[in-house]
């Protein structure tokens, strides 16, 4: 029993580099090209909503196994697998393009930003909060992987301080829909971003500059893929890293949708808390996703790791896990009346 514990909370903490190997793996045992450019879609989409329904009430800490040290290493380690799967990615959609087989290569690109922008990105915000520079410097790298490099500034220093204000591009209005949002969000951020560079610039060199750096970083794996994959690379590294950054704005859509702090007079708001994220308790969406859903507790304690991030009681709850609502944002009108009634149950 005490084997089948251990076995059980190792799986549940590894789930994250699992899901990402899933289109190798059905590649490898089934050689065909729409299961294996649909799976990572079926995973994340169909399986996920579905046990994440069968399993609520995750309200109890994680179960994670006493390894710190460990899991603090999970979110560095999605750095080598992600680029094994983007580079596995980027020659099977330009094996099926020159088969003719163009849906099935183009879904594939979409995967494997999906696959970026859930894994590569979250890891990434991970490790920004973190004190060393060593973690911050996986961070960057993995966001230049999708060309949002300045995310590693501009949310530590922006998002973190605006959240829930008119000021925060990352904070979505009640009654606009994520089409009408992600444009100016990712916009948005990346002026912000650039914004706060030049005003560490005249304190800290290497912040003064970071901006370009992860940005020189990005073209650098543009040319190389171009360099590999011809014209098609180029195509592939930017479309995945459109998708992937536009995924990052949907979490960030869904985290703070409709939520607001009073402004105490024309320049300050009210102190950021509880009740300015909202929080989801489904159980493998939390683990999957190093526990972004418990997102109330992060902006309170954004250097606490994920795996001692708690539920809150004081924070708004989401109907549903993270999967699902990503499908209801792209249907703007149910999107609408399930977070009416989310905001109304939460005012009340």
């Amino acid at each position: 029993m005490e084997q089948l514990k251990w076995t059980k909370k190792w799986l549940l903490a590894l789930l994250p580099l699992l899901v990402m190997v899933v289109p190798l793996a059905v590649n490898a045992i089934w050689r065909s090209p729409w299961p294996t450019a649909l799976s990572t879609l079926i995973v994340l989409f169909v399986v996920l909503p579905v046990v994440d329904e069968l399993t609520r009430g995750g309200e109890l800490p994680p179960d994670y196994p006493d390894s710190p040290g460990v899991l603090r290493t999970l979110p560095i380690l999605v750095l080598p697998l992600l680029v094994l799967v983007l580079i596995w990615g980027a020659w099977y959609s330009l094996s099926l393009w020159q088969h003719g087989d163009y849906f099935a290569a183009l879904t594939t690109v979409v995967s494997m930003g999906v696959i970026n922008g859930t894994f590569g990105i979250n890891a990434a915000h991970e490790l920004l909060h973190k004190r060393h520079h060593f973690p911050k410097t996986i961070a960057g790298v993995l966001l230049s992987l999708s060309g949002y490099g300045g995310f590693k500034i501009e949310h530590v220093f922006g998002h973190h301080k605006d959240v829930a204000t008119k000021n925060d591009p990352s904070s979505a209005p009640t009654g606009v829909s994520f089409y009408a949002f992600v444009l100016p969000a990712l916009w948005g951020n990346q002026r912000k971003a650039l914004k706060l560079q030049k005003k560490f610039r005249s304190k800290l060199q290497y912040f003064g500059y970071e901006y370009y750096l992860w940005q020189a970083l990005t073209l650098l794996w543009m040319v190389c893929a171009t360099y590999l994959l011809g014209l098609w690379g180029l195509i592939y590294f930017i479309l995945q890293g459109f998708v992937a950054m536009c995924m990052l704005e949907m979490v960030n859509y869904i985290e703070h949708y409709g939520l607001t702090r009073k402004v105490r007079n024309e320049r300050h708001y009210e102190p950021v808390g509880y009740q300015h994220s909202w929080d989801s308790n489904h159980l493998l969406s939390g683990y999957i996703l190093f526990q972004l859903p418990r997102h109330s507790d992060h902006h309170m304690h954004a250097n606490k790791p994920f795996y001692l991030l708690e539920d809150q009681t004081s924070a708004p709850k989401l109907p549903f896990g993270y999967a699902s609502l990503v499908l209801l944002a792209l249907l703007p009108p149910l999107w609408f009346r399930v977070m009416k009634k989310a905001l109304n149950g939460n005012r009340g």
